[in-house]
């Protein structure tokens, strides 16, 4: 049987403004990628054709989801 033992209160409160910090991080991140979805066409240079690859077609439901698909998904949470 697995033993579990606590942690002493100062070291989860670092653990705890730790996971904050990095939350605030991971939703920045987020907020910057939809900002620069929502004011952008596509990437240029994806298709190394000349085309420009649109959001539409990287986003969940496009011909090329995977490669957004889990950011689609951390969004909708």
């Amino acid at each position: 049987m697995k033993r579990y033992e606590l942690m002493p209160n100062e070291d989860l409160i670092k653990e705890l403004q730790r996971r904050d910090l990095y939350e605030q991080e991971l939703s920045a991140g987020l907020t910057a990628v939809s900002e620069l979805i929502a004011n952008s066409i596509g990437v240029a240079g994806l298709h190394l054709n000349g085309d420009v690859a649109t959001w539409e077609e990287l986003q969940e439901g496009g011909r090329f989801e995977e490669w957004l698909i889990d950011f689609d998904h951390a969004i909708s949470h």
